[in-house]
Formats: structure tokens, sequence, C-alpha cells
């Protein structure tokens, strides 16, 4: 329970120093100088590091808790970051996905043939027993 608070406690107290830190950098994200050695990728100009707020309202997601406590300046701010930055994670998300398609497939390897047969047979029984657990979770129980 103690644990539990004080992990609590922890997140909230890095979320929102993320929060200030993210908010102060947008509000001078302009004026900085962003160069290569700085983490600016090949071929990026300092105008792609801009974080642009466009006249009407942008559209996010606004993490957990956000929506009670932020003014819509910075509701619109945070959009803008979120916009900025959804590219290059989407991008990291599919590299990974595939970094780890590939780690899949050479730990597979290792695996004699008929290891690799018995693997699909415990996926495919295990894949079966959740669907199972899923359409008798959804019948409704009656009590006599």
């Amino acid at each position: 329970m103690h644990r539990t608070i004080g992990n609590r406690v922890g997140f909230i107290t890095v979320a929102g120093s993320l929060v200030v830190a993210g908010l102060a950098a947008v509000a001078g994200v302009e004026a900085q100088d962003v160069s290569p050695a700085r983490g600016r990728p090949a071929g990026q100009t300092e105008k792609d590091n801009a974080v642009r707020v466009t006249p009407g309202p942008v559209r996010g997601r606004l993490p957990a808790y956000y929506g009670q406590v932020v003014t819509e300046e910075q509701r619109q701010r945070i959009y803008a970051i979120q916009t900025k930055h959804r590219l290059r994670i989407e991008t990291l998300e599919a590299e990974l996905k595939a970094l780890r398609a590939e780690q899949r497939q050479q730990v597979e390897a290792v695996l004699s043939p008929e290891q690799r047969s018995r693997v699909a047979d415990l996926r495919l029984k295990a894949r079966e027993s959740r669907s199972q657990k899923a359409t008798s979770s959804l019948k409704p129980t009656t009590t006599d």
C-alpha cells in the first residue's frame, strides 16, 4: 500500500516536472539554436523543430488529468507538441516493431524444427483458450 502511494507520488512528480520542462522548452523553441550535434536529424531545419500553433484549434489527446488543470492556451500548445513529435514517434515505433520481429525470428532459428512446431502448437492452444474465455465472459450468467 505504502509502496503504491510512493510510486504514484513519484510518477506525479516526474510527470509534473516533464510538463513544466516541456512548456518551458516550447516557449523558447523558436529562438533556440538547434544543430545536428545537439540532436536534430540530418536534413532537418530549425523550422522543422519549431512548434507551430495554427490559427484554429488543434486537436489531440491530453494526458490523463491534464484536461482538468490546463488552460485553453496550454491545451493548444500541448497539442502542437504532440503533433510535432507524432511522425518521429510513429517512425520509431515501426522500427521497434521490425526489430522485435527480427529478434523473434533469430530466437526461433535457435530451435529445432520439432521445437518450433511445438511452440506453434502451444501458441495456438493459448490463443484458443483466450478466445474461449473472451466468449464465455460475454455470455450472461444465470442464477437459479
